[in-house]
Parts: C-alpha cells; sequence; structure tokens
C-alpha cells in the first residue's frame, strides 16, 4: 500500500474530473503498463472502513504521478466524493497499479475503441504509442453524447495531430449546438463494427475495447461477423463503479 497525495484536479468534461497524485513521501511510483489501472482506498466519513476502487490510469506511462480520470456518478459514493470533496492536499491509498488490459505488442497495428468515460485506459495507450518510434498504426474510435460529455477530446486530438500513425474518429449521438463537424466529431451517431469495418484497414488489428458493457458486447459480435480472432479482441474490466 502507498500513500499519495493529490497535487491536481482538472475537470475534462461536464462530468469527467482528472486527479493527478504523486507520492505523500516524494519517492519514486510503482510503473505501470498501459492500459493498467490503479487500486484506492478512500476513507470516507460515516463508513466503517476505507472505500475500495479500481480506476484506469489515464496518464502516460513512465511519468512521476499517476492520473485518474473519474466520472461522478449521481448514485456513486466514492466518485461523488472525490468531484465534490477531494482537493488538493487530500491524501488516499493505493496498491501498486494492476491489470490485464495491456498493450503487449509495441508494432501490431491498434484499434482503440472506447465509449464515455471508457476513453480513460485508452489515454495511457494512446501515449505509449506517440512516444514509440516504431510508428505502428492505431485507429482511435470514440463514441460520446456530445462535446460537453467528451473527456479528454483536446488532449487525444493533439495526440493524432502530432503522430501521423494515429487514425482519430470521434461519433458524437446527439451533437450540441456548439459542437463543430470535422473538428469535434467526425460523424453522427453511435460507434459500431458497421463503422469500425469502414475505418479499419489492417486485416490483422488487435481491437481494445472499454466502455458500457452492451456497448463491448455488440462491438465484440461485429467483431466476431466480420471473423477477427478472439484472441485478438481485448476488454477493459476492473472492480466496482461508482
Amino acid at each position: 500500500m502507498r500513500s499519495l497525495r493529490l497535487v491536481d484536479k482538472i475537470p475534462e468534461s461536464d462530468d469527467v474530473t482528472s486527479f493527478v497524485f504523486e507520492a505523500r513521501d516524494g519517492g519514486p511510483l510503482a510503473a505501470f503498463e498501459p492500459g493498467q489501472h490503479l487500486p484506492i482506498e478512500l476513507a470516507i466519513p460515516g463508513l466503517g472502513e476505507p472505500a475500495r476502487r479500481t480506476y484506469s490510469l489515464s496518464s502516460a506511462p513512465g511519468t512521476e504521478r499517476y492520473r485518474i480520470s473519474v466520472k461522478r456518478e449521481p448514485e456513486g459514493l466514492v466518485s461523488r466524493h472525490l468531484h465534490d470533496h477531494i482537493e488538493a492536499g487530500a491524501i488516499i491509498d493505493a496498491r501498486h497499479p494492476a491489470g490485464d488490459f495491456m498493450m503487449t505488442c509495441n508494432v501490431c497495428p491498434l484499434v482503440l475503441v472506447s465509449a464515455g468515460v471508457g476513453v480513460t485506459p485508452m489515454m495511457s495507450i494512446l501515449h505509449a504509442v506517440a512516444a514509440g518510434d516504431s510508428g505502428q498504426p492505431v485507429w482511435f474510435v470514440h463514441g460520446a453524447r456530445d462535446g460537453r460529455h467528451h473527456p479528454l477530446a483536446n488532449e487525444v486530438r493533439d495526440l493524432a495531430d502530432n503522430n501521423p500513425n494515429i487514425n482519430l474518429h470521434v461519433a458524437y449521438s446527439r451533437p450540441g449546438s456548439g459542437d463543430t463537424p470535422g473538428l469535434d466529431y467526425h460523424s453522427e451517431g453511435r460507434v459500431d463494427g458497421a463503422l469500425l469495418a469502414d475505418l479499419v484497414e489492417s486485416a490483422d488489428a488487435h481491437y481494445f475495447l472499454s466502455g458500457p458493457t452492451r456497448f463491448m458486447a455488440d462491438i465484440q459480435a461485429s467483431l466476431e461477423q466480420q471473423n477477427v480472432p478472439a484472441d485478438r479482441i481485448h476488454f477493459e474490466s476492473f472492480g466496482p463503479a461508482g
């Protein structure tokens, strides 16, 4: 177990905020693989024991800080406490980063498919690709309701703009009046298998899926119909939400 100090709290969208931590003792943090999550323990007044959650690391691997980006769930005990009560200087406890949702090939074509706050584990993968020199092709396909509910949009756009091997496509299901086609989003509707078939130009790509359970199940079924082997379809799965 390691004590972490919150050093920054950054609104990313209407309902997602990033929390940036460094080690309380000033020492180095345990390394993590792109795509892994951070198990945390949080003392909440009124609870007899710490509340435990796991949140995907959305920061670049190899840095001296951890970043998690958390959606505020209306009924979520921990997410509401983080959003509403945790400020810079607060201390939480965390275990070492963990999880099997990892980029294990540095040259394979990747298709990163996410919806909503499911974008968070994709961020560390995307940063790792951008920092590498293999030039592996990546399709980053994300679905959101609109620009107000699209966390980390500018960060993704900057990475894509500066790395020609990163192909970005954003779909908004209900674009807002201030959302600009071609800039904020590329298509109207939801991310589905038909969209992926149109976008992806690789027959041997590995697919990483992260988002609501139904979303991932639908994408998986579509990929299987397209004869994508099961060992090239990977899912994000971690502990209790909220």
